[in-house]
């Protein structure tokens, strides 16, 4: 599970805003707790509400080992290198979400890169896709 991102109250009390919208489970201090959220978990299908950040480290390893798992059972398929340099500067670079220091997707934390072999490279892997669709 994920730590709450925690944020503090004007009554010095924390609360998670992700897993207790309705404040329920107020805290008297900062602390570590897991987070509740659905939207929030690793397992979930994409990061909720990247805001340009990128995923927790847990959820990027679960999401790079489904997607390599995909890739090896249907037989290492991979696109050509025209293909991914097209795909990454149509539809990855321009994108709000995508982190071009890192070479990285915000939504999925996968990397995604002009070049490269597939085992570190989402967009070279043929059996994946863009978690917003755009390709």
């Amino acid at each position: 599970m994920i730590d709450c991102p925690l944020e503090q109250l004007a009554d010095t009390r924390w609360w998670c805003p992700r897993c207790d919208p309705d404040r329920k489970r107020l805290l008297s201090q900062k602390a570590r707790r897991n987070c509740r959220s659905v939207e929030y978990a690793v397992g979930s299908t994409q990061y909720a509400d990247s805001g340009g950040r990128v995923p927790p480290t847990a959820y990027r390893l679960l999401s790079y080992a489904q997607a390599l798992a995909r890739w090896i059972a249907a037989g290492r398929p991979v696109r050509t290198d025209w293909e991914v340099m097209t795909i990454h500067s149509q539809h990855c670079y321009p994108c709000d979400d995508y982190d071009s220091q890192r070479e990285i997707c915000t939504v999925c934390g996968c990397k995604a890169k002009r070049q490269g072999m597939a085992v570190r490279n989402k967009i070279k892997m043929a059996t994946e896709s863009c978690p917003k669709r755009k390709w």
